[in-house]
């Protein structure tokens, strides 16, 4: 690569350099699971609510 495009990739940014692909699955994956778990607690709590209360 010339100095001259490496100048212009710097001035551009260069989002695969900044956001590995990788990365936004794993990011992406653990956002997913991490909602899944909240989902799975809220569901939990609110059936234990409805046991306790009788609602």
């Amino acid at each position: 690569m010339s100095a001259k495009n490496r100048k212009l990739d710097n001035l551009l940014g260069d989002p695969i350099d900044i956001y590995p692909v990788g990365d936004l699955w794993a990011l992406w994956f653990s956002l997913q699971s991490c909602y899944s778990i909240i989902a799975q607690v809220a569901e939990m709590y609110l059936s234990l609510h409805f046991l306790i209360c009788g609602a």
